[in-house]
């Protein structure tokens, strides 16, 4: 958790992000050892107050959106367009992406990946030549999508994040219990963080 407040506060490009932490006293008369927990992160006592807003002129929900390494910004229509905004929420161009995509994460400059929970696919994309390079397809419905070191973090349905590589090799398979799908997840240093909206819940 400490390391989403410090990447919160390095946040610019949509403006300031100021984050405060409210410790809560539990006033207990035996205070011993604290012990961190690896499991679950209670947010309900952190707030986050945004000082700049930026409108976006999307007709849809929004299921994803990215910051690119270059610092514009790619939008996804829930099941709909794919859009490249300025920094600034100014259109840019909108890529020629069908069938339904739904979450989205970034490769590196030129490539990103997709998910087609309708389908059950993953699509590699490069955005400068605006074509697919590479088809994964899974056994499960994937809406979720993180990429770190050659290697996605893939939600699948409400009970498995599954590591793969870019041929869409399994490599680790994770088993969760959500209430919701698996929509919003981070993958980093060999650790996935992602949330149960439903449950009010990052893990």
């Amino acid at each position: 958790m400490e390391r989403i407040l410090s990447e919160l506060k390095s946040i610019k490009t949509f403006g300031d992000v100021e984050v405060v932490k409210t410790d809560k006293d539990n006033k207990s008369p035996n205070k011993g050892a604290q012990v961190e927990s690896r499991q679950q992160s209670n947010i309900h006592n952190m707030t986050m107050n945004i000082f700049t807003k930026t409108k976006i002129n999307i007709g849809k929900l929004i299921s994803d959106m990215i910051c690119l390494t270059n610092e514009r910004v790619l939008v996804v229509e829930e099941k709909g367009k794919v859009n490249i905004l300025s920094s600034d929420g100014r259109f840019q161009k909108q890529l020629p992406i069908s069938d339904k995509p739904y979450g989205v994460t970034q490769i590196d400059k030129d490539n990103i990946a997709i998910t087609f929970p309708d389908r059950n696919d993953i699509k590699i994309f490069n955005m400068e030549t605006e074509t697919v390079t590479k088809l994964i397809t899974l056994d499960k419905s994937c809406m979720g999508l993180s990429f770190f070191k050659n290697s996605l973090a893939a939600g699948l349905n409400k009970d498995e994040i599954r590591i793969i590589d870019l041929e869409g090799n399994k490599l680790k398979s994770i088993q969760v219990k959500s209430i919701s799908y698996l929509e919003y997840l981070v993958y980093c240093h060999a650790r996935v963080i992602y949330t149960d909206y439903k449950d009010k819940s990052v893990y």
